[in-house]
């Protein structure tokens, strides 16, 4: 990193200047084929083709498709704890692998279909659908991690179904001819459940149906019965399919969560969160990022252990920052089980620091000022284009304002990152010829 004194003796940092330069797919979207390895952040506009070869997300690096995104050949898309996100669908054909591990993320905004020879392996992480979930032709999908379907979970063909993480679907899991297998720690939760196959489920799994029916046939291991179920209840006492189920086939959740809010107040955030009943609940943690990508612990805040009656919560925190904000909240039993809840997203203003970027339009050659009230002690910055370089941009200061050289900067969009004084923004600029 380099440093600037200026003629005040303000001291300033430009993180720019390390040139960073990282691999994207290309921008404008279309097919690619290649070994990729993404550690900043990307966007591609409109659709993508992977058609061989291997696309890695690693930890602290984005990739972000505003269409849909098709793993058309033998290529794999492995997410090293780094996020994905496509707005539209997600189809993985032919004989491609997706593999998300590493607390990594994949948010897909509609459909996801896993077809042909095509393997999901959900190891670790969050995994969002937000449409129907089709497994089709000799696809394999391994749920371990937290995967949520909005729509429905279908499959079809020959494909098989395991579940070690939790696999929550808010429509009807249709499991096809060959069922699913739910291990020890798995969690299959469904609005119904339909099963032409066995649905095994090893002691310690569970099964749970929000409001419909289960209909198929249940193994349970130890034991091996099989039993017809219907309305949450499965033979034997409806006590067959698992530790977590209590004595009427319901599953033991260990929190139900009513809210989780997040508000500003003056120089602060004011988090709420509110449960219906917890068992066995030791504390909840909540994250905080500014990306929506990092996220860091700021707090743990203890549980009720067990409670049949609403609880709220309350968190306050004081960013030192202006933009976008993150929050997560997740929650640990006793027995070191964690539960992550979706972040929620707060747009936080800091009204003791003034802070100007003019013109926010410029010619190549152009100076942008940085303007902040009362005395600049330090400041920091780097400049992103839309294809997630990092660009050289010389700072000075001039009349107590710094100044920014745009001279290096082509025809584009760039976002300037930066910490003024403490307080971090993030301002997109326009240069034209």
């Amino acid at each position: 990193m380099n440093f600037l004194k200026g003629i005040l003796g303000i001291t300033i940092f430009i993180g720019s200047l390390s040139m960073v330069r990282a691999q994207c797919p290309p921008s404008g979207g279309g097919t690619f084929a290649g070994n990729v390895t993404i550690t900043t952040a990307c966007t591609v506009t409109g659709d993508l083709e992977l058609t061989s070869k291997n696309l890695t997300i690693s930890s602290g690096g984005s990739l972000t498709v505003t269409g849909s995104f098709l793993n058309s050949g033998n290529g794999s898309v492995t997410i090293d704890g780094g996020t994905l996100n496509v707005s539209g669908s997600f189809e993985n054909a032919g004989n491609g692998t997706v593999e998300v591990n590493n607390s990594g993320t994949l948010d897909v905004g509609t459909d996801y279909t896993n077809g042909g020879n095509g393997t999901s392996d959900f190891i670790s992480g969050t995994i969002t659908i937000g449409g129907h979930y089709l497994n089709e032709g000799n696809g394999n999908i391994e749920a371990g991690g937290v995967v949520q379907v909005g729509g429905n979970f279908t499959v079809n063909g020959n494909g098989t179904t395991t579940v070690d993480g939790g696999l929550t679907v808010g429509g009807t899991a249709d499991l096809g001819s060959k069922g699913i297998d739910i291990l020890d720690g798995g969690v299959l939760s469904a609005n119904a459940v339909v099963s032409e196959g066995a649905i095994d489920v090893e002691l310690g799994g569970t099964i749970y149906v929000e409001s419909g029916s289960i209909t198929g046939t249940v193994n349970n291991d130890p034991g091996n019965l099989d039993q017809d179920c219907t309305n949450n209840c499965c033979g034997n006492n409806c006590n067959i399919v698992g530790d977590n189920l209590n004595d009427t086939g319901t599953a033991i959740l260990p929190i139900e969560l009513i809210s989780f809010n997040a508000e500003q107040k003056s120089n602060s955030v004011i988090l709420n969160w509110s449960t219906a009943s917890e068992i066995n609940n030791d504390f909840f943690t909540i994250e905080r990022s500014y990306d929506g990508i990092i996220f860091e612990v700021i707090e743990e805040v203890r549980g009720a252990g067990n409670s049949s009656s609403t609880l709220n919560y309350e968190y306050q925190d004081h960013p030192d920052y202006n933009g976008a904000i993150y929050y997560r909240l997740s929650q640990t039993d006793y027995d070191g089980t964690i539960e992550v809840f979706s972040p929620i997203f707060l747009e936080y203003n800091i009204e003791d620091i003034q802070l100007k970027i003019f013109p926010t339009m410029v010619s190549s050659g152009q100076d942008v000022t940085i303007q902040i009230n009362g005395e600049i002690n330090q400041i920091q910055l780097q400049c992103i284009g839309l294809n997630g370089k990092v660009y050289k941009m010389p700072l000075s200061i001039q009349n107590g304002s710094v100044k920014a050289d745009c001279s290096y900067l082509s025809e584009g969009v760039y976002s300037l990152l930066g910490k003024a004084n403490g307080k971090h923004f993030n301002e997109r600029v326009i240069i034209k010829q």
